[in-house]
């Protein structure tokens, strides 16, 4: 609470300064956005500086304009003026004026509240010249002038000081001050006698008062001041204010005191007095300077409130409105928790349903037929399909359907005992349609336990179309095996890693070298024999180049009878992931009577 008092005190001061910068005015909006702070805050701040007389309204159209003055507060004038003074508002009509002035004034010319300004200063020479300086007090600019009324028997010259004052209201008004009444009319200003009046009056204040030499020296207190400090009026006088005033508030008042000038002679701070019996009392002051005729301060006068009630009481709310908070952001915390939990299960639930939901569109739409029937034999759930081909229907009994087409085992009791003592097993069947005929599927039988209850689960799949492949593919490789089995080349399947193997050689291989296959696969090396050395060391180094196994590639061989053939071989090589060679296919044809012809044809030439 103390940093948002100390906070609004420094924005008071920036608004000062902004609106001294811009002596033509700004609006409320102008201010926050130079601030950069919410406009609502600175209009409260902008009220506060009016009501205190620091800042002075302008209607521009639609548009309100703030602009700097200096005005005295109209209640502080009357408890301090001992002089005549005159309340004009801002119509330069009359609202009050003190007794010293009403006990003359009534005297000569009447009543005077509710009249205006110029009714009051007809009979004057000079009428005109006050009436323009009061518009300009009223306007925010001080004047002075020196008139001979002639009001009734009154000819000494009297001194009119027209000063810029502010209501409670914040609205404008200027405050005339007559001074040199006590001459003629043998009243209290302030020397002479009417020291013992201002005194009187000081003492009556309910706010603190004391005026302050340049060194911070007390000249003068009132009473109420005396009792806050708990020292009598002697005692005070002479003392530096200074030293009642804690460290840490001194700090920043002092270099508040320092941006006083005429222009702008007063502030309002609040801060901390040390008491006589060493207790600590909040005030808020209103320090304004006094200048010479040539701008130079001379005094410091210091009025104050003692808000220590006010500040408590502030603790108190602001202590209050901390654990309001807190019970509030607990509470806030707790039902956004009550919230998520509830928004995660009404979640949970919409994705379950979802799930379900499509779980059951999923089953019903499946290609597969799918069944449950409980120990009994009836079924308890069953897709469209296996509707639509077994012709069986919730709450019919499978156990017939059952017997029926596992002749094996006749009693439904049986299935059921295998079930759950073996578990799952899968079976292919031929099982009759609901036109009465026979069709292949294949079976997963599952026993479940769901809901404290047992079940068994039958998902069944037509395999027609793959019995039929199967059919098929049996056939063509029967064909192709009896084709690789007669051919007269050799076609050969090779393992290079993880290590040398022969995975496959056809029977041709017998008539070729004279070795059987079952040699071959017993004893890879053999090809190491077959091959010469020099044929099998080129044969390695193809691995390293494949590409010299670009198209065909004659290799000679040793047959079992010790005689050499030529065989032409074309290779494709099997590669991993990496690139690397794994395995080699191919096909050898047998070209040694192709080789012998050319060989005799060349020494026949």
């Amino acid at each position: 609470m103390r940093r948002g008092k100390e906070q609004g005190q420094s924005e008071f001061d920036e608004i000062r300064t902004i609106l001294n910068l811009n002596p033509r005015g700004l609006s409320i909006q102008e201010i926050a956005e130079i601030m950069g702070a919410n406009r609502n805050s600175v209009a409260k701040y902008l009220e506060i500086l009016q009501i205190q007389g620091s800042v002075d309204l302008r209607k521009m159209g639609n548009s309100k304009i703030y602009l700097t003055a200096s005005r005295y507060p109209v209640r502080t004038l009357q408890r301090l003026c001992t002089d005549g003074l005159l309340i004009l508002n801002h119509e330069l009509m009359i609202v009050s004026c003190n007794n010293r002035l009403s006990d003359y004034l009534e005297s000569v010319s009447g009543a005077i509240t509710g009249t205006t300004l110029n009714d009051l200063l007809y009979p004057l020479k000079a009428c005109d010249k006050i009436l323009t300086l009061a518009t300009a007090a009223v306007r925010g600019k001080e004047g002075a002038i020196s008139i001979v009324p002639r009001w009734g028997p009154l000819t000494h010259e009297l001194q009119l000081h027209l000063l810029p004052i502010v209501f409670s209201s914040g609205r404008p008004g200027a405050a005339v001050i007559l001074k040199g009444l006590c001459e003629e009319k043998g009243g209290m200003g302030l020397g002479g006698s009417g020291s013992d009046f201002e005194r009187m009056l000081l003492d009556q204040m309910e706010e603190v008062y004391c005026r302050l030499s340049l060194d911070l020296s007390i000249i003068e207190v009132n009473l109420a001041f005396c009792r806050m400090s708990g020292h009598c009026h002697d005692e005070l006088i002479g003392f530096r204010f200074r030293l009642m005033v804690p460290e840490e508030d001194w700090a920043r008042t002092s270099g508040r005191l320092l941006t006083l000038t005429p222009q702008s002679p007063m502030i309002l701070l609040e801060h901390r007095v040390l008491t006589g019996d060493g207790h600590i009392r909040w005030v808020r002051w209103t320090y304004r300077g006094l200048f010479s005729w040539v701008g130079s301060l001379t005094e410091y006068l210091c009025t104050g409130l003692d808000i220590t009630d006010q500040k408590n009481t502030e603790d108190r709310l602001e202590h209050l409105h901390t654990h309001f908070e807190e019970v509030i952001q607990k509470r806030t915390d707790e039902l956004r928790e009550i919230n998520r939990q509830l928004f995660q299960e009404v979640s949970h639930r919409e994705a379950a349903e979802q799930q379900l939901r499509l779980t059951k569109y999923g089953v019903d739409n499946a290609a597969e037929m799918i069944l449950w029937t409980d120990q009994y034999g009836i079924v308890t759930l069953i897709n469209r399909r296996g509707k639509e081909v077994l012709g069986l229907d919730i709450g019919e009994s499978l156990m017939t359907y059952i017997e029926r087409n596992y002749p094996e085992r006749t009693q439904w009791q049986e299935l059921w005992e295998l079930l759950v003592e073996d578990g799952p097993f899968k079976i292919e069947r031929m099982i009759l349609r609901v036109d009465s005929t026979w069709f292949p599927v294949e079976m997963m039988i599952n026993h479940l336990l769901f809901g404290g209850r047992e079940y068994s689960c039958f998902f069944v799949r037509d395999i027609s179309e793959r019995k039929g492949y199967e059919t098929a593919l049996q056939g063509a490789e029967e064909k192709y095996h009896l084709l690789i089995e007669n051919a007269r080349d050799v076609i050969f399947r090779i393992s290079i890693q993880p290590e040398f193997n022969i995975d496959y050689l056809s029977p041709s291989i017998e008539l070729l070298t004279g070795f059987s296959q079952d040699q071959f696969y017993a004893n890879p090396v053999l090809v190491t024999q077959v091959l010469n050395e020099q044929n099998y060391r080129a044969f390695l180094s193809y691995l390293d180049d494949p590409r010299i196994f670009e198209g065909p590639t004659t290799v000679r061989f040793r047959r079992k009878d010790k005689s050499w053939g030529w065989l032409e071989v074309s290779v494709v090589f099997i590669r991993d992931d990496q690139g690397c060679i794994t395995a080699l296919e191919g096909i050898g044809r047998d070209i040694s009577n192709r080789k012998n012809g050319e060989d005799e044809i060349r020494l026949g030439a």
